[in-house]
């Protein structure tokens, strides 16, 4: 994703010449054919890759006053990119004792992104789901569960896509010492987002 990608389409012969256009997915895109003295039409369209290009089907018409069907060749592009976004979501407020859940759901990504969890230094087995996105590449869902005990306990959650990690998010769990005076309860722990 990010590239400057070229794509040539050109016609040989044929008088008059082909006219020659490029469609996105049944959309026109580029119209800016040139002819040459040696009888040839050439169109190149140049475009930099986003993930809405991924599955996209580049086709190229040829057509001319004297035929009745038009000349037709394609490509199907795969791009590769990371998740433009990764939520973490779970529990906001829990006591000692509590079992929590947190939650991490990417963006799609192609290829599918793989999501992992450290909790206080330690990874954590999680099965990462993988679901085709009706746009094109993979969305990667991946949960956690654990109990709260009366220690700090860190939640941090990597994405590793196209060989790059990412720490997307670190989730504190810590006694708040003011909250716990106006409630009473020496047990209740609160979250805090620390991104």
């Amino acid at each position: 994703m990010g590239d400057t990608v070229t794509l040539v389409c050109r016609s040989i012969g044929g008088n008059p010449l082909a006219q020659l256009v490029w469609y996105k997915n049944d959309e026109q895109v580029d119209f800016s054919y040139t002819t040459t003295s040696n009888r040839q039409s050439s169109n190149s369209h140049t475009f930099v890759v986003d993930s809405s290009d991924n599955n996209a089907i580049y086709r190229c018409v040829g057509s001319s006053s004297i035929t009745d069907t038009p000349m037709v060749s394609e490509v199907k592009l795969q791009v590769h990119f990371a998740p433009s976004k990764v939520t973490i979501t779970g529990t906001k407020d829990a006591k000692s004792g509590d079992t929590v859940t947190m939650s991490c759901k990417t963006e799609r990504s192609n290829p599918p992104s793989e999501i992992s969890w450290v909790v206080d230094g330690r990874p954590i087995t999680a099965s990462n789901t993988i679901v085709a996105d009706p746009s094109g590449g993979w969305i990667t869902s991946a949960n956690v569960t654990v109990t709260i005990t009366n220690q700090v306990i860190i939640f941090r959650d990597f994405v590793n896509n196209l060989g790059k990690n990412f720490v997307l998010g670190i989730f504190l769990y810590s006694l708040n010492y003011s909250t716990l005076a106006q409630k009473k309860d020496k047990n209740r722990l609160r979250i805090v987002n620390r991104a």
